[in-house]
């Protein structure tokens, strides 16, 4: 069966998320962490994407992005293989890095963007050995606003 096709809009707000390949950590190192937003701040010069909010967290990332033309897929494609190739040079390793291909969300509706940030800044405080993951924050209402990722 044939893959989804991408939904490229020039001017498009996009929620992109990847994981590290079979669970693994994409970043091990600060030095990691350092390299991938190095890359990410490439992003704007070298395909017009405005990246607006990000999180990384030990086995992935997300980016709340907007892409000035429609190249989204060629911009994730350059940073997953930049940053694979870096990442691999620095650990003494080979092999994919990313699991499978990003996800990306067209977010049509321009009101949504301030959701999709809540949900992205939020991401790192869920942690379960915190009693702050998602299961825990619907039964309690901890952040006091309602949960970004239930609409």
């Amino acid at each position: 069966m044939a893959r989804p096709l991408r939904i490229n809009v020039a001017g498009g707000w996009y929620h992109v998320m990847s994981r590290g390949n079979g669970g693994e950590a994409l970043y091990r190192t600060e030095t990691d962490r350092r390299r991938f937003l190095g890359l990410v701040a490439e992003l704007p010069e070298r395909f017009g994407t405005e990246v607006h909010a990000f999180v990384l967290m030990d086995n992935h990332y997300h980016l709340l992005l907007r892409c000035r033309r429609a190249e989204l897929s060629e911009a994730l494609r350059w940073l997953q293989t930049a940053y694979a190739i870096r990442f691999n040079w620095a650990h003494r390793r080979r092999g994919h890095v990313f699991q499978g291909r990003f996800k990306s969300v067209l977010i049509r509706d321009e009101g949504a963007l301030d959701v999709v940030a809540r949900y992205l800044h939020l991401n790192p405080v869920r942690v379960g050995g915190l009693g702050l993951s998602k299961e825990d924050q619907r039964r309690a209402k901890v952040v006091g606003c309602p949960d970004p990722g239930r609409r």
